[in-house]
C-alpha cells in the first residue's frame, strides 16, 4: 500500500528568475511489517543571463523506515550549475553535492560529484543531435523503489542508496516525423 501526495508551484519574476517549489509526503506499507514514510521539500530556481543560465536544485528527504526497529534515513542533495551556448553547442556543467545520514545502514557523510553535459545541434532540419557528459551523483533507494522492482522482498531489508561516482555517455537523437524520436546511447 502506497500514499502520496505532492504540492507544486512555479514562481516566474521579470522573465529572468524562477522559483519552482515543491513539497510532498508520502507513505508505504507491505503484507510484512515493513513500512516507511518520507517527508520531501525540494526547490528549484533558475536565473537568466542573457543566453545563460545559473540554477540550483535542491531536494531534502526526511525519511523513516520501520522492520524490527525504527531507522533514520535522511538524504539532501544540492545541485548548483551553469548552462550557456556557444554556437550550436549548449554546455551544462556543476555538481551534485549530497548529505546523507542513514542510521539503517550507518551511512554518514558527504559526497561531491561534478558534472558536464553537452549537446551539439547538426541539422536543425531533421533535429539531429549529438549529445554527450561524464559525471557523477547518488542515487536514493527506498523501500519503495525495492517494491517497485520486487513484491516478494524479505521482511529485513539492506536498503543503501546507490554511489555512481562516475558515470559517462554519449549518443544522438533526431526527430523522425512529429512526436517521433530516435535516440542511439
Amino acid at each position: 500500500n502506497s500514499i502520496d501526495v505532492m504540492l507544486n508551484t512555479q514562481y516566474e519574476f521579470n522573465d529572468e528568475l524562477s522559483i519552482s517549489p515543491s513539497l510532498g509526503y508520502r507513505t508505504t506499507s507491505s503484507t510484512t511489517d515493513n513500512k516507511e514514510a518520507d517527508i520531501k521539500l525540494g526547490i528549484s530556481s533558475v536565473y537568466k543571463l542573457y543566453d545563460n543560465k545559473v540554477g540550483l536544485d535542491f531536494d531534502g528527504y526526511i525519511s523513516q523506515y520501520d522492520d524490527v526497529e525504527t531507522y533514520s534515513r535522511n538524504f539532501f542533495k544540492f545541485k548548483p550549475y551553469y548552462q550557456f551556448n556557444l554556437s550550436d553547442f549548449h554546455f551544462d556543467f556543476g555538481m551534485n553535492l549530497v548529505f546523507e545520514s542513514d542510521t539503517l545502514n550507518g551511512e554518514k557523510g558527504s559526497h561531491f560529484y561534478p558534472f558536464f553535459d553537452f549537446k551539439y545541434l547538426v541539422s536543425e532540419a531533421i533535429g539531429l543531435q549529438l549529445y554527450g557528459g561524464l559525471g557523477g551523483d547518488m542515487r536514493r533507494n527506498t523501500y519503495q523503489s525495492f517494491l517497485k522492482e520486487n513484491l516478494y522482498l524479505s521482511d529485513q531489508l539492506f536498503i543503501n542508496n546507490t554511489n555512481e561516482l562516475l558515470n559517462m555517455y554519449i549518443g544522438a537523437n533526431s526527430r523522425l516525423v512529429d512526436g517521433l524520436v530516435l535516440d542511439l546511447s
